[in-house]
Parts: C-alpha cells; sequence; structure tokens
C-alpha cells in the first residue's frame, strides 16, 4: 500500500512498534473517533480500562464471539508463552469510530478476511527508531532491562518485512497535533 492522492479512506490505523508514540498520536484525534479493542490481556503500566483498551476475562470475550459482536478478532501470544489472548474490535466500534491502534499481524490478518475494507483504511507506520523507543521504554519500565530488550526483539520480528502501509514516521519528534490534522485531511 502507497499513499494515494484522493480521500477515499474511511479509517486511520496507527500501527508501531512499542514505544513508537501510538498513543500518543491516537490522542490527537477526537476523542468521538477514536475506537478501543476487548482484549483479554492484563494491563500493561499505564494502560487503563476503557481509556486504551476493554480489559475483559476469557469467558466473557467468549461470551461476546458466540452472540457474533466482533468485526475483527486477532489471537496472539507474549514473550512465547504457550497462553493465547485475543484482541477484538466489535462491528459497532468498527463502524461508530474512525481510528484504531493496531499491531501489523491484525493489518496483514484483515488485509486477507477484509479486503475490501481494508482498501478504505490509511495505514500510518510509526517506525520511530530503536534507542528511542528503548529511553521510552526505560521511562516505563525502569531498570527492567529484560523486559525491555524482550518487547524490543518481539518487535523485530513482528515488524519483519511489514509494507502494507500508506504513510510512514521515521522522526521520533513529530508533532502530534499537525501529524493528526494532515491525517485527517485522508479521510472522508
Amino acid at each position: 500500500m502507497k499513499e494515494a492522492s484522493s480521500p477515499a479512506y474511511n479509517r486511520i490505523l496507527l500501527v508501531g512498534p512499542c514505544a513508537s508514540g501510538k498513543s500518543y498520536l491516537y490522542e490527537s484525534f477526537p476523542e468521538e473517533w477514536r475506537g478501543i479493542k476487548y482484549t483479554t490481556r492484563a494491563a500493561r503500566p499505564g494502560e487503563e480500562h476503557t481509556k486504551n483498551y476493554y480489559f475483559v476475562n476469557e469467558y466473557t470475550f467468549q461470551e461476546m464471539e458466540k452472540v457474533n459482536l466482533f468485526k475483527f478478532i486477532e489471537e496472539f501470544t507474549i514473550n512465547k508463552c504457550p497462553r493465547v489472548w485475543k484482541h477484538g474490535i466489535t462491528v459497532m466500534e468498527w463502524y461508530r469510530k474512525r481510528v484504531f491502534i493496531l499491531p501489523p499481524r491484525a493489518i496483514e490478518q484483515m488485509a486477507r478476511e477484509i479486503p475490501e475494507e481494508m482498501k478504505k483504511c490509511f495505514v500510518v507506520y510509526l517506525d520511530i527508531p530503536k534507542r528511542t523507543r528503548k529511553e521510552r521504554l526505560s521511562r516505563i519500565y525502569g531498570a527492567n532491562a529484560e523486559e525491555i530488550e524482550r518487547r524490543l526483539d518481539d518487535d523485530l520480528v513482528e515488524f519483519a518485512g511489514f509494507s502494507q502501509w500508506n504513510y510512514r514516521v521515521s522522526h521520533s519528534t513529530f508533532d502530534r497535533e499537525c501529524l493528526a490534522d494532515k491525517l485527517l485531511t485522508k479521510i472522508k
């Protein structure tokens, strides 16, 4: 995917490795446009229920699946753990909201499962240098070097070959309000 000239998009999908500034940029969009995913994983430091995710237990997530509330579900593991977690976007959230934060595996999965809808999504890749992200993670996790390195290593694997983006941000000090305003011109 490369940038097209006309605003034929109806959603903005933010994707980037840990500590790349996805949430920082996301918060610059109008609150009524920000889509929130459901997840079965535990909250990380600084994450809040109903702001970053809807944190639910596996039973609740399964019950929502049974009654087809989700437009999209992604399964994933963390740190090679055998346990499988899930993220989901409800049908209502998908059609009511316009900006979502997603990992690259979700972008690729959605391109396979809902290709016509993905053609209408403007994907923004926050490709911020590893050194900057490591500094940011140090502020979040403190001296937990093992956790920081694990997350950075996981990103190397996850983003290897990722190319399904329309717009790439590679400067770590981007102006989020200016960028959000620019991105808003891409959607109808």
